[in-house]
């Protein structure tokens, strides 16, 4: 299980990685509130649309975060987060989904094998899961709070890469 091991400051940014996940073409990170442009009650880098904060702020909260970690914000996929298991296998056409345009679907856990889409998930008090199966380049990230752990949203992951994408679960 990776840790937070390299924190990361950059023009008021500050992020962290995990050094197990610092490879090659895969981009990923943890945010703080530090380096955005919100104010007052939303702190300075809030990343929540729903929350009472400008979409403009939110927005340019993303542009920064992502140009920090090297992907288009356009072409994230957000969450919108329920506390079950479910997984959303998200496809080219999901690009910009709960940013940029509309979100059809509600899921505690994302997955992908397309190249260049960053998934987008938020934890608060809850644990932030992220996967990566190097042979079957796919990519996987999970909101672990109590009830979906419970209900086994990292195995279930898991195993919707395995299923969806020919990943070994032993290499993810």
């Amino acid at each position: 299980m990776a840790a937070f091991t390299t924190h990361i400051e950059e023009n008021g940014l500050i992020y962290h990685t995990a050094d197990t996940l610092a490879l090659p073409g895969l981009a990923h990170g943890f945010s703080t509130r530090a380096g955005g442009v919100s104010r007052g009650v939303f702190g300075r880098l809030n990343l929540g649309l729903r929350r009472g904060d400008s979409e403009e702020n939110v927005l340019e909260n993303y542009r920064i975060f992502c140009a920090a970690l090297h992907v288009d914000r356009d072409r994230c996929v957000l969450s919108r987060q329920i506390h079950r298991d479910d997984v959303k296998i998200v496809t080219e056409s999901d690009a910009g989904a709960g940013l940029i345009r509309p979100q059809d679907y509600e899921a505690d856990a994302l997955v992908t094998n397309v190249p260049g889409l960053s998934l987008v998930i938020f934890s608060a008090d809850c644990i932030p899961t992220l996967y990566f199966a190097p042979v079957s380049h796919c990519i996987g990230a999970a909101h672990a709070g109590w009830r979906g752990t419970a209900l086994g949203i990292a195995e279930k992951t898991v195993r919707t890469m395995a299923r969806v994408y020919g990943a070994k679960p032993e290499n993810i």
